[in-house]
């Protein structure tokens, strides 16, 4: 039997997305917000994704999918963690795409695909020379389709002790790292790394409660500082 306590949106709203509360306590029409990510590796051949759910909106009450409901990932359990059960993660191999299946307590489905096309490509030219110079910076480019209305770039310079050195956005196909951004880079073995981001709304809602789907796409190259 449904517990009463939480049948108030009200109190459920009252603490923001910093509580979180159990799905079976829930009438069966409240509606869940949906929040997806798909994070494809170009690099690695690999993809991370992960979906988290809140009570009406994004400001609600974080659930806690129990007693049956679940949410599945290309047909897959998901895993979650002892910090916080309400975040939902898949590990994939290759780059597909990614079916999500929302089963409530109500016997409702409510899918969402991202697709991997959902977000264009990029490629780093010709990769990156064996070495570069921290006293003169170095440049290159990027090929793929032209940024779309819901995209944006960035580029990371990540030193050998998995350190981002500089993060900032990509603009056209040549980027160029500076001395200064290098400046508190340490010479030796660093990566270049470009994320392509989309965000757009869930393509089916529950109940018109919205939501929100992130595509990431990553790509790597490898040089060594001097």
């Amino acid at each position: 039997m449904k517990k009463l306590i939480y049948l108030l949106a009200g109190a459920i709203l009252t603490g923001g997305c910093t509580k979180k509360v159990d799905s079976n306590d829930l009438k069966d029409d409240v509606p869940y917000y949906q929040v997806y990510e798909v994070a494809y590796n170009k690099t690695d051949n690999s993809t991370n994704a992960t979906a988290g759910f809140q009570v009406r909106d994004k400001s609600g009450a974080k659930v806690l999918l129990s007693d049956g409901a679940s949410v599945r990932a290309n047909n897959m359990t998901a895993n979650t963690s002892s910090i916080d059960k309400t975040r939902y993660t898949w590990a994939l191999n290759g780059m597909p795409d990614v079916d999500f299946a929302l089963a409530k307590n109500s016997g409702d489905t409510i899918t969402n695909v991202v697709l991997r096309s959902d977000i264009g490509d990029v490629e780093i030219v010709g990769g990156l020379p064996s070495s570069v110079s921290k006293s003169n910076g170095f440049d290159f480019s990027w090929a793929g389709a032209a940024l779309a209305g819901q995209e944006s770039m960035t580029v990371s310079v990540v030193s050998g002790i998995a350190t981002d050195i500089v993060t900032r956005s990509v603009t056209n196909n040549t980027v160029t790292i500076t001395a200064d951004d290098l400046k508190n880079c340490p010479t030796g073995n660093i990566s270049v790394v470009l994320t392509r981001t989309k965000d757009m709304p869930v393509k089916k809602e529950d109940g018109g409660a919205g939501g929100s789907i992130q595509v990431r796409l990553t790509i790597s190259a490898k040089t060594v500082l001097n």
